[in-house]
């Protein structure tokens, strides 16, 4: 994608968006590859591009965010905002419309931090084996069977190596970079991409199953901690 570029992208009926009656998005959009540093905006298609960044980046890092943009005409527009050219990729996370879930924000509430083994996680996430956290809606004041996916702020600390972290609805844990039998597949875009000695933070909204995994994609330890930011009611 060249600088100074908006692609539109059709997310009506795609990545589990309905064909009609999807207000808004949230997209998990990763940045590769820019050949100079710059941000990215998304924002309604066809509508005048607002002057805010949705997502900034380095030349050469690759990030990760989670950005929240209104729906015109079954698109939104991605603006390249850089002079230099780059790889984009997007999934859709969720969508908002008029029959959806209700999102009830929370003071920042920890969840887990693998420094002290608090939330059932563990000390320490292995490389490529997750951590399971354990069923924090629980906790919170609606009943289980109507919270239908939380919001964490979830952050990446210690990393001795490159890599990235994705979070997803736990099934059965994985081990070491193995699938075990009936285990959920991971999500195509990791949540938050990360270098070594550099603390990295991002949005992540979790469809509810009991449990969520934290999945280590690097070659080595890694810290996590993760807080709770809200939760979505049927």
């Amino acid at each position: 994608m060249l600088g100074g570029v908006s692609l539109p992208l059709k997310v009506a009926g795609a990545g589990g968006v309905p064909a009609h009656g999807a207000e808004a998005v949230a997209l998990d959009v990763t940045v590769t590859g820019a050949t100079q540093a710059g941000g990215l905006t998304a924002y309604a298609d066809g509508t005048r591009r607002p002057a805010i960044t949705s997502l900034s980046f380095a030349a050469g890092q690759r990030v990760t965010e989670l950005v929240l943009a209104r729906v015109t005409d079954g698109k939104v527009d991605l603006y390249n905002a850089s002079d230099g050219s780059l790889t984009l990729t997007a999934d859709a996370v969720g969508y908002y419309s008029a029959a959806g879930s209700v999102f009830h924000p929370v003071n920042a509430l920890k969840v887990m931090d693998t420094r002290t083994g608090f939330g059932g996680a563990g000390e320490a996430i292995l490389p490529h084996a997750a951590a399971k956290l354990s069923p924090l809606w629980n906790t919170l004041p609606q009943p289980a069977a109507s919270v239908t996916a939380v919001v964490l702020n979830v952050t990446v600390l210690g990393a001795r190596s490159a890599g990235a972290l994705t979070v997803f609805p736990d099934g059965v844990l994985y081990q070491d970079g193995v699938a075990l039998p009936n285990s959920t597949s991971l999500p195509g875009t990791p949540n938050i991409a990360f270098q070594p000695g550099h603390a990295q933070s991002n949005l992540v909204i979790v469809p509810t199953s009991g449990l969520a995994d934290f999945y280590n994609g690097s070659d080595r330890n890694l810290q996590v901690v993760a807080d709770l930011e809200g939760y979505y009611t049927s």
